[in-house]
Parts: C-alpha cells; structure tokens; sequence
C-alpha cells in the first residue's frame, strides 16, 4: 500500500525509504521485498543517484493486488463508519483517526531526529 501510495504521488522509494516510512526494522522490509518479488508484485532495479540503493516499483500483479486491498479496506471502513449511531459520532471518529495520524508522524519526526 505504501508504494502504491508513492507511485500515485509519482515518487519512487528504496528499502531504506520503506523502513522510515513503515517504521520497522529494515531486515523485516528486506525479507518482505524478497517475498513480493518472489510472488511477482515487486521489482527493484539499481538506484542511479546511490550504487548502494535499490529503488522499488510494483510489477501490474503487485498494483491490482493493492488496489484490490485498498478497495477492500476502504469498503471495510465505510461499513463500520455506517455502522455508528450517528454522523456526530462518525464526526468524532474521523477527528480522533485524523488527530492519531498526525500523533504518528510526529512521533516519526522525533525519532528520526535521534
């Protein structure tokens, strides 16, 4: 989903873009880069401003596979906010989702500053 997300913005990444960005360890991005490139939803080619750096696209495969799961997620989610007993309720739901994702990105800030 997150290189899905960055191919829209038309931004490439590499691995070490994925670990800040996911937050995890970056052996744990590495095995799951050689798992989607065994299963065909990832390649990687050399990065041509780091030798050391390998930039990663989704093959088709890999994209209708996330685009399926977006989907999926973002019907998931509109059934639970439709399940909530009132907009007011569905109001403070998205605030409290909105006010938790910016908690998050500057808790990232922080530790990438240490």
């Amino acid at each position: 989903m997150a290189l899905l997300d960055r191919e829209r913005r038309g931004e490439s990444g590499t691995q070490q873009d994925l670990v800040a960005l996911l937050g995890v360890d970056k052996s744990n991005v590495a095995r799951l880069c050689a798992k989607m490139i065994e299963a065909g939803h990832l390649c990687q080619v050399p990065s041509p401003a780091d030798a050391r750096a390998w930039l990663l696209s989704l093959t088709g495969k890999g994209r209708r596979l996330a685009e399926r799961v977006e989907d999926a997620s973002r019907r998931r989610f509109d059934r639970l906010l439709a399940s909530l007993p009132s907009a007011a309720a569905r109001t403070t739901v998205i605030q409290s989702l909105e006010l938790l994702n910016e908690a998050i990105a500057r808790t990232r800030k922080m530790e990438e500053a240490e």
